[in-house]
């Protein structure tokens, strides 16, 4: 922009955001008020062809693993796919339905159309997305294009080995029906998006994790129940949905999450744990089985990956936590960064409690490496004590809770340098009221706390009936 024109006060056109890596010809020059996008031509056709890759490979890895097709997926769907793909997760939802978009000559999507059988060369893959509050209220509109491909997939003449929502749909209305709720019946046999209660975000499952509220993984799903189980979609804005949530994850095969950047990985959020450990609970309280859990990646268009959990999770040790000159980067930050060591290590504990798919080996060495390691235990003491206890604490829980195989010289070393970093809190905090928690963890759930018990009863009710 010219100097001269801001300098005069004449009307300096906005322009798009955007990441300088991702779309820095166009965000430039910067200095003016900007757009994010123009959601009328999400998902663009670059996000499509994207989207159709990562697809393609979960089904290959599904496939080479199993030997047949998925017919249910569950996906995590967060607002990032919108704002900085442009749709590409949207896109990989539709094509497992085969629904693709139709743009017109400016790039908006005008409608959706039905990708006939026999271009698509496989079956029509059911989906159960789980969106995030912010993906709710931002982008209505990706919504809504979701719940209408699952309508239009539904109501195909196809056959039901061929066409995987129309079976699943077809079976919803028979179950509805058997437990008396045949108003709207065909609406919520179409339910597939699912998310937070109207106004309120997250999936409840991080606060328990951090308040020690569970006895057992059926907590947890049932935690997770509660706080996801709202449908989304035309005329149901909202609608309390718990059966038809339950039904939809517990046939699924796969929970799947995807991440497009390096500086938003699978270790940066609970989040993310909360919802693939949420569905995978969920199927093996009710179901007895495991579900199979893969992570897409996107660094860039041209490098997609769909990975296992366990080898995505690892990989991000290895890239972070294991990383001497990214721990040299957080000690350089002093309390900000103890404190993220800390917010990483909390979603280390949560993924492990959730999924149990890091190795026991991975975590031996964390404990030596953050715990363990006098010198990194001394800079917490001297920059964050709170963080190094918290963490501590976290890794004494994990072996409490049987998720943890300690190797046995390490988990007694952890406990002894645990009690003196006890010590040196309780010297620091002084005289206080009552008593700091220490290393005991007092296990509760709901039938310790008469209010949540009322609100989960609806929950337990569906899970004994399951």
């Amino acid at each position: 922009m010219k100097k001269d024109n801001v300098l005069s006060r004449c009307y300096i056109p906005p322009g798009p955001s955007g990441m300088p890596d991702d779309n820095g010809k166009n965000i430039i020059p910067t200095g003016r008020n900007f757009y994010l996008m123009d959601i009328e031509k999400i998902p663009t056709r670059a996000a499509w062809e994207v989207g159709c890759r990562l697809a393609d490979q979960l089904i290959d890895l599904f496939r080479a693993e199993e030997g047949h097709y998925p017919e249910k997926i569950a996906l995590n769907m967060i607002s990032l796919d919108i704002s900085r793909t442009k749709g590409e997760q949207l896109s990989q939802i539709l094509y497992l339905m085969g629904i693709r978009p139709v743009w017109d000559g400016k790039g908006k999507v005008i409608d959706l159309e039905v990708i006939p059988l026999e271009q698509l060369q496989r079956p029509r893959i059911d989906v159960i997305v789980r969106i995030t509050g912010v993906l709710r209220d931002s982008y209505p509109r990706a919504v809504e294009l979701l719940d209408r491909a699952v309508s239009m997939a539904a109501g195909l003449p196809e056959t039901e080995d061929l066409n995987l929502i129309k079976k699943h749909t077809s079976q919803l209305v028979k179950l509805l029906k058997n437990a008396g709720e045949e108003s709207e019946l065909q609406r919520r046999s179409t339910i597939r998006i699912f998310g937070d209660r109207p106004g309120t975000y997250g999936a409840g499952v991080d606060l328990a994790l951090k308040a020690s509220a569970w006895k057992d993984e059926q907590d947890l799903a049932k935690t997770f129940v509660y706080f996801s189980s709202y449908a989304y979609g035309k005329s149901l804005n909202g609608l309390p949905a718990r059966q038809e949530f339950i039904e939809n994850v517990k046939k699924a095969q796969i929970s799947y999450d995807t991440s497009n950047s390096k500086r938003c990985d699978i270790l940066a959020s609970c989040f993310g744990a909360s919802v693939q450990g949420g569905f995978g609970l969920i199927t093996k309280v009710i179901q007895g089985q495991e579900i199979k859990q893969y992570y897409g990646s996107r660094e860039n268009p041209e490098e997609v990956k769909i990975s296992r959990l366990a080898e995505k999770l690892q990989e991000t040790l290895e890239e972070k936590l294991f990383n001497p000159l990214w721990k040299e980067n957080m000690q350089q930050k002093g309390y900000r960064g103890a404190a993220e060591l800390m917010e990483r290590l909390q979603n280390v504990f949560a993924w492990q409690c959730l999924t149990e798919n890091i190795a026991h080996t991975a975590l031996d060495r964390l404990a030596e490496e953050y715990i363990n390691d006098s010198a990194m235990r001394k800079w917490f003491m001297d920059n964050n004590l709170f963080a190094i206890e918290e963490i501590a604490r976290r890794f004494l829980e994990l072996q409490q809770r049987e998720k943890w195989q300690a190797d046995p010289e390490i988990f007694e070393e952890l406990k002894n340098n645990y009690l003196e970093l006890e010590g040196d809190l309780e010297e620091r905090i002084g005289e206080v009221k009552g008593e700091i928690q220490a290393g005991s963890i007092e296990v509760l759930n709901d039938t310790d706390v008469k209010e949540w018990q009322a609100n989960l009863k609806e929950v337990n009710d569906l899970f004994n009936k399951a």
